[in-house]
């Protein structure tokens, strides 16, 4: 299974409603990838909350997502991705 990490616009667009984040989110459901969060992308997403109602929203979405531990070794595991593609 393939891991996709989302980012923190992507999070914003889905936590707004955006239909066009929806749809990318139901296609990579539907080809069975895992769909991730980075800690600093979900502290972003809290950050940016202007009230409890839309915290409560963004708790949600991220309760459905896998967290991504930001860590040197993951960092490092990344670069080294990058560079092979």
């Amino acid at each position: 299974m393939s891991t996709v990490l989302l980012d923190t616009t992507v999070l914003i667009d889905l936590s707004r409603g955006d239909e066009q984040s929806a749809d990318f989110i139901e296609q990579e459901r539907e080809a069975k990838r895992l769909l991730s969060v980075s800690v600093v992308s979900t502290m972003e997403l809290i950050v940016g909350c202007r009230n409890k109602i839309e915290v409560g929203r963004a708790k949600q979405l991220i309760a459905e997502l896998f967290l991504f531990a930001n860590t040197t070794r993951h960092f490092c595991s990344g670069i080294r991705l990058a560079v092979e593609l």
